[in-house]
């Protein structure tokens, strides 16, 4: 993967690869998830360590399932669909994934039969493909549509992003969180005939939606940063995609936006030829970056001017331990109680020893302590005399 980001014919991207679980092969089945290490950021993972912070993860997952033979599907109540290729390429164009990877001889046959995906090399199992029409920033068509109050709703919002996602038909205009008053306000309602239960529910407009064409428009110039999107338009005022996960943190020079749309990406209206966006700090940030140093500095207050007791380091003697700062006026520890655990005769080799684990008996060496035998009942004699005496209640017992 290093090579084809370095090769101009290709360059960098997200890669999307199967999910398989002999990929647990590499040590786990997230190694995969250091690819944009080992190509000093180049290729990007579609799954990413920190994956459950992000609310296109969900996208994620229905995509690996579509790509996949067979998917772990790990994400509660999504509509999954395994190893349809037809589907996920749709799914890998519209969440900006440049390259996938397949290794199962299923999810390899599907992928060559898919005119959009274009095999470019083949490295032990992996059979990677370059996806076709997936640049992050593209232009709209089709002018949004505002879908009243869902954006700030996690589950109403997945609802929506899932329904635009896997039902795009039922939308003729992609659904945003927010937009400019031109732009048509409707409501989303459940569609009770596809209801499922413990699935998410698919919702469809309440109203007709009046598709507004847009002006046809060119995006060049795409540059991406861990943090920065650039690029630049032949005309302002025409909104624009960018296939970049939703936050508010995000802010853009030239631009009117970003407003969050279906299923997490973001859309700007550019009021410049030259765009710029940058993911910045918040005041919520910058609270919990001082909150940290507080709590650091408390660690050596506490260390030097207030005594910490805990138990003993020593597992056989859980007699308290004082720290001090001034070692000096530390008081001799007491004597441990008769019977306890000399550390003096601690033998660590002996302790070692595998036949003590397997079999820790006294003749293996462990110490014993001596068990108390019960009384031994002594036998009562008969008394002399004739038969049945000892039974009489004046007889000796």
């Amino acid at each position: 993967m290093d090579s084809i980001g370095k090769n101009p014919e290709f360059g960098c991207g997200r890669a999307l690869w199967e999910n398989n679980e002999r990929n647990g092969q590499y040590g786990t089945t997230m190694a995969l998830m250091l690819l944009p290490h080992w190509t000093n950021g180049c290729i990007g993972s579609s799954e990413g360590l920190f994956f459950e912070a992000s609310g296109t993860t969900p996208y994620h997952f229905i995509t690996a399932a579509a790509m996949s033979a067979k998917s772990s599907n790990p994400v509660r109540e999504l509509r999954y669909t395994d190893n349809d290729a037809t589907l996920g390429v749709r799914y890998l164009q519209d969440l900006g994934i440049r390259y996938y990877m397949g290794w199962t001889d299923q999810a390899v046959a599907a992928a060559k039969a898919n005119p959009d995906l274009t095999e470019i090399e083949i490295v032990g199992p992996w059979h990677i493909y370059e996806v076709a029409n997936s640049d992050i920033v593209v232009p709209l068509t089709v002018q949004p549509v505002v879908v009243d109050d869902r954006s700030k709703d996690r589950e109403a919002w997945l609802e929506l992003g899932t329904s635009w996602f896997q039902n795009s038909n039922d939308w003729p205009a992609i659904p945003a969180g927010d937009g400019p008053s031109n732009w048509q306000r409707v409501d989303a309602v459940v569609d009770q005939t596809r209801a499922q239960d413990r699935k998410v529910d698919v919702v469809v407009p309440s109203e007709p939606i009046t598709p507004v064409a847009l002006a046809p428009t060119t995006v060049s110039n795409i540059e991406m940063g861990n943090e920065t999107v650039e690029f630049d338009v032949d005309q302002v005022g025409v909104p624009v995609v960018v296939k970049v996960s939703y936050f508010p943190n995000w802010q853009i020079e030239g631009a009117d936006g970003p407003y969050r749309i279906a299923p997490n990406m973001m859309v700007v209206i550019p009021t410049s030829t030259h765009v710029t966006m940058t993911f910045e700090r918040s005041a919520t940030d910058y609270i919990a970056y001082l909150l940290s140093l507080i709590g650091i500095a408390l660690i050596f207050v506490f260390r030097k001017y207030v005594p910490i007791t805990f138990p003993s380091p020593h597992p056989f003697e859980p007699r308290p331990v004082t720290m001090s700062s001034d070692s000096s006026a530390m008081p001799d520890p007491p004597p441990p109680p008769v019977g306890a655990w000399n550390q003096d005769e601690w033998n660590q080799d002996e302790w070692n020893r595998d036949d003590l684990l397997l079999d820790p008996t006294p003749e293996a060496g462990l110490p014993t302590e001596p068990t108390e035998q019960p009384p031994t009942e002594q036998p009562v004699e008969q008394p002399s005399g004739e038969p049945g005496a000892a039974d009489d209640d004046e007889a000796p017992r």
